[in-house]
């Protein structure tokens, strides 16, 4: 039985890298044959002058600027094509239809009152409260009860608790899901939920479980009466569409509970096999009328993905949960390369800049523009204490160098850096000033801000801001803080760092 499982984990696998393999080996012929003939090699060059004059122009961020025009100036002849045969599917029109062609924000009805009572409550965080309401259509939520989970374990039991008293529904959305412990107490429960009669739904991102699971998976699903789609399944072809992937954490029950966060389903993260030294990671538990926009946010590429439209209204609007006098307001908002707004990216420059006193940021890596690294620099020349945290055993070793190179930067404008020393932090939080917080599925990376589909909750609550910065303080104790001097490094070390750094949004 296990022999038949790794042969239909791999059989697939193996097809489309030999695949990919042979392409790259056409296109690497095919370009060394063309630029044999001058007139080719010519009508190259200017491919890649053009291409050059096309993405300043554009200033869009998905596009990596800097290493693009690096890679036609230090490579003319195939820079171009390059750049047309892995970037041409990233517009939106492409991603819509690698997908499967259909899309929609579904807009949950506003309530002004609601936005203006927390804007009396938060007047300190009204642009956020306002840029996520009014310009990108997610509402806020009061009275919805928050419960942060510190760790992979905590938000397992209490997903399998709210799994167990579905109803109605359940809603799953995972990048990465993995046979083992914790998939295995899930996929029971959804077993006898979908046996009972409660619609089980599922979305599991294909890069993500491309060495997970076997490519009949969602078959499988669907002979239990679980309802499961591949996210952008992987195709043995050299484009850019593979970048896009579906990064969010999302589980709805009812339209009553919902959790989101950093944690996938898989063993790792309850520190049941251990990768890394201890993984530390973080969600968040919404209970209340905030866990419906996690149902709209769903049913959008649940839609996405079956190409079909569907009334999503049933799955958010028969909540039976009654809320609470003491409940916080929330915001859950999703991020999504099919528009041109980077929410991800608002959204924590927004927080970045309404800090006053405290900015605690946990990210497993910090990979961004010079507008992210420019506002946490100001920020804490303004007196704000700004501290991040990142991992000290990489999961990743290029890219964790690439953030390393970074250090020098921050340090010398006053931010506080330090590493996490027992493993690996993957946790996506940002506490402010013990009355705003985010938790989430997006990194401070170029992946997480442009290219990927993320989500996450903002939390307008003292009590949910101090349950995070009780957990940052557990964080720093366990934690190495990275001098001045130890960020300069040598002479190599520096130049790799900084090599990196230009091509760190193509890793």
């Amino acid at each position: 039985m296990k022999k038949r499982w790794l042969f239909r984990l791999f059989h697939r696998r193996v097809i489309v890298a030999f695949m990919i393999l042979l392409q790259i080996a056409f296109l690497a012929l095919l370009v060394t044959q063309w630029a044999k003939t001058p007139w080719i090699g010519f009508a190259m060059w200017v491919l890649s002058a053009a291409v050059i004059v096309h993405i300043v122009l554009k200033r869009d961020k998905r596009i990596a600027i800097l290493p693009w025009i690096v890679l036609c100036l230090a490579f003319p002849v195939f820079g171009g094509l390059f750049y047309f045969t892995f970037h041409l599917g990233a517009s939106p029109r492409f991603i819509r239809r690698g997908v499967k062609g259909l899309t929609g924000h579904i807009e949950l009805p506003p309530s002004p009152d609601t936005l203006a009572n927390a804007e009396r409550t938060h007047p300190e965080h009204t642009r956020l409260l306002r840029y996520l309401a009014c310009a990108e259509k997610y509402p806020v939520y009061d009275r919805t009860e928050v419960t942060y989970l510190p760790s992979g374990e905590a938000m397992l039991e209490a997903l399998t608790e709210a799994l167990s008293s579905a109803r109605r529904y359940i809603f799953l959305e995972y990048f990465i899901v993995e046979d083992g412990v914790m998939w295995e107490q899930v996929h029971e429960i959804l077993r006898e939920k979908a046996a009972a009669g409660v619609k089980v739904r599922m979305i599991y991102d294909d890069v993500g479980c491309f060495l997970r699971l076997p490519a009949d998976f969602a078959k499988q699903m669907e002979q239990e009466e679980i309802e499961c789609e591949v996210f952008n399944p992987f195709r043995p072809l050299l484009t850019s569409l593979h970048n896009h992937r579906d990064h969010r954490k999302i589980a709805v029950i009812d339209g009553e509970i919902a959790f989101t966060g950093g944690a996938n389903l898989a063993d790792e993260y309850i520190n049941a096999v251990d990768r890394f030294g201890h993984w530390k990671d973080a969600a968040v538990r919404l209970v209340g009328k905030g866990a419906q926009a996690f149902a709209a946010i769903f049913m959008e590429n649940f839609c996405l993905c079956r190409g079909k439209a569907e009334d999503a209204t049933p799955y958010f609007s028969h909540s039976t949960v009654t809320p609470t006098a003491q409940g916080a307001f929330v915001q859950p908002y999703a991020d999504s390369p099919l528009d041109e707004s980077a929410v991800g990216e608002g959204v924590y420059l927004a927080a970045i800049s309404a800090a006053r006193k405290s900015l605690y940021i946990t990210t497993p890596y910090f990979i961004v523009d010079d507008a992210m690294v420019n506002a946490l620099v100001n920020a804490a020349k303004s007196g704000v204490d700004v501290r991040i945290v990142t991992p000290h055993i990489a999961d990743k070793r290029l890219v964790h160098m690439a953030t390393r190179s970074y250090y020098r930067e921050l340090t010398a404008g006053g931010v506080r850096i330090y590493e996490y020393s027992e493993g690996f932090i993957h946790s996506k939080t940002l506490v402010a000033d013990t009355s705003l917080s985010i938790v989430g599925t997006t990194n401070f990376d170029y992946r997480s801000l442009y290219y990927h589909f993320e989500c996450g909750a903002v939390v307008y609550d003292a009590k949910t801001a101090a349950a995070l910065e009780e957990d940052f303080a557990r964080i720093l104790s366990i934690s190495r803080e990275i001098g001045a001097q130890e960020c300069r490094g040598g002479i190599l070390r520096r130049l790799l760092g900084d090599l990196l750094r230009i091509f760190s949004p193509l890793m």
